[in-house]
């Protein structure tokens, strides 16, 4: 079975019909594919940069 990483960008979860979309692709994919999905950026990585600016 092949793992495939699907990243997205945190603002992608606010987008209409995300939910939806996300649903096809993942039912798309071959049977032996085993997806990772990863999400990053969005207000979580805004408070790490955040603590980042002030911490150094």
């Amino acid at each position: 079975m092949t793992v495939v990483v699907y990243k997205l960008g945190g603002s992608l979860l606010t987008l209409p019909g995300f939910e939806q979309r996300l649903e096809r692709l993942l039912a798309s994919r071959p049977e032996d594919e085993r997806p990772l999905v990863v999400v990053g950026g969005g207000a979580a990585a805004d408070v790490v940069r955040e603590w980042d600016r002030l911490q150094g």
